[in-house]
């Protein structure tokens, strides 16, 4: 399935592949910009620009994140630029991280 969605608040360029074993199978492809609030739980391929980016601990983004606050659980293959970010326990972190404030919890991976 393809989706292609545009909202007054946010604008969005993306392919939507979509797996019925629940989110954590779902596969979106392109960049992704909004002022909201992201919570990724599936597989993200392109560049996310948010107010608020949640990574799930299942989740995987291939991609440059810019945003207000992150908080990592899963894994980030890409350079992230917020002013606050929080790598938790359970996350992989591959690239370079720009901040303001960074928390990291014990057990995190980052390379970069």
């Amino acid at each position: 399935m393809n989706v292609r969605t545009l909202r007054r608040d946010s604008s969005a360029s993306f392919d939507l592949d979509f797996a019925p074993n629940g989110p954590h199978h779902l596969t979106v492809t392109g960049t992704l910009n909004t002022t909201g609030d992201i919570q990724v739980d599936g597989k993200v391929d392109g560049d996310v620009t948010t107010g608020s980016l949640t990574v799930g601990e299942k989740a995987v983004l291939n991609g440059d994140v810019l945003a207000e606050e992150v908080v990592v659980r899963g894994k980030i293959i890409g350079t992230i630029r917020a002013k606050k970010v929080q790598l938790c326990s359970t996350c992989h972190v591959e690239g370079d991280i720009f901040h303001q404030a960074l928390a990291v919890e014990t057990g995190a991976y980052f390379e970069g």
